[in-house]
């Protein structure tokens, strides 16, 4: 957690967050509003995108693991008979767009 703001006093706020310099000095009752930091993780499901034709998701999917790869983000990817958890790196990107390339390749 950060220290982001102070706040004016509300019923049940936490002892620890009242701002009690502010206080001393006669400007009332705050609380400091602090932001936690989100571990932030993308998954692209075949399952939950929208009813599109099956190139236009390959595609898609694509798209967004080349992206998610160069901005340093985790991702993971669910295809019909593949899973890949996230996480992120050029051979997780490879693994994944080879998924890709070979979806609905015979054996």
């Amino acid at each position: 957690e950060e220290f982001n703001s102070l706040k004016d006093y509300f019923a049940g706020a936490p002892l620890r967050h009242l701002a009690w310099k502010q206080y001393a000095k006669g400007r009332g009752l705050h609380v400091k509003d602090y932001s936690q930091f989100v571990d932030r993780q993308l998954f692209f499901d075949w399952d939950k995108m929208p009813l599109i034709g099956v190139e236009d998701k390959l595609s898609a999917i694509c798209y967004w693991v080349l992206e998610a790869e160069n901005r340093g983000e985790v991702y993971g990817v669910r295809l019909p008979g593949f899973e890949k958890l996230p996480d992120k790196g050029r051979e997780h990107q490879a693994d994944i767009l080879r998924a890709l390339a070979l979806f609905g390749a015979e054996a």
